[in-house]
């Protein structure tokens, strides 16, 4: 499946469409959300286990996929675990406001655009072909909603990087928001739709500017630069942004700790054996 195949995210009706009619959200956000009112409530209480899936089944007249994803989508919010042979067990009342980047945190994302604003350039709907189609992953033939703009510091204006930003169609109903948002896509995307970031993918590729980013980032033409590209999933690891973000090399840094996982092995280092005997 393509990962920008979306039709069960926001399927007709859900949140605004373009031509402004409203929209509902996806299913299984819907019974997430009742669930998660029902554990706030103390409708199940922490260390309880919800009612089975054939139960759930039932109570909201839908498939087993459907229960399924919004079990997934409370197990992202943090709310319950769901083991084998036991049944889904509630964690805690409350939704944990945290969601780990594979390299750092998301919060590291927000952070770095404190103190900057996208300067919009350009916000259209397209159609991604060839080399674009391939270094997203995606089908080519995909429609998304296509956002370009340079970042640039509060203080002094300097532009950072050049962004291109691609949203699945499926929530291009943003559109009309973003010249005056002061969030994240990303944000936004949680918002009006109901999902649930669970997952960033990041990339960083050395590359040179071509005359045009150069320009706008006000750097000559073949300036070293660093190519950001990160793909935001939500519940499902369905794929809904995909960032591309040009650095000047010497405007941008990237630092990241490494640690040991606790109870990983210790290699033992022996000296090699001479032969003889």
């Amino acid at each position: 499946m393509d990962e920008f195949e979306a039709d069960d995210v926001a399927p007709p009706g859900s949140e605004v469409t373009s031509s402004g009619t409203p929209r509902r959200q996806p299913l299984y956000v819907q019974i997430a959300a009742t669930l998660a009112a029902q554990i706030a409530h103390g409708n199940h209480p922490v260390g309880s286990l919800l009612p089975t899936e054939a139960e759930l089944q039932q109570q909201f007249h839908v498939s087993r996929y459907v229960v399924r994803q919004a079990i997934q989508h409370l197990r992202s919010m943090g709310l319950v675990t769901a083991r084998k042979g036991v049944g889904t067990r509630v964690e805690a009342r409350q939704a944990a406001a945290r969601f780990l980047l594979t390299m750092h945190s998301v919060g590291d994302i927000r952070q770095y655009a404190t103190g900057m604003r996208l300067e919009i350039q350009e916000v259209d709907e397209t159609v991604l072909r060839g080399s674009k189609a391939a270094l997203i992953g995606s089908r080519p033939g995909r429609r998304f909603l296509r956002i370009t703009g340079v970042r640039r510091r509060d203080r002094d204006n300097k532009p950072i990087s050049h962004a291109e930003i691609f949203v699945d169609d499926a929530f291009s109903a943003i559109k009309s928001e973003i010249p005056t948002v002061g969030i994240a896509i990303w944000e936004m995307i949680e918002r009006r739709s109901g999902e649930t970031l669970v997952e960033v993918e990041q990339q960083i590729d050395a590359v040179t500017l071509d005359r045009e980013h150069a320009h706008l980032l006000e750097v000559a033409e073949g300036t070293p630069a660093l190519r950001v590209i990160r793909r935001y999933y939500v519940t499902g690891r369905r794929l809904v942004e995909l960032s591309i973000n040009l650095h000047p090399a010497n405007r941008f840094s990237y630092n990241m700790r490494i640690k040991r996982d606790v109870g990983e092995a210790v290699p033992v280092m022996r000296k090699p054996r001479s032969g003889k005997k």
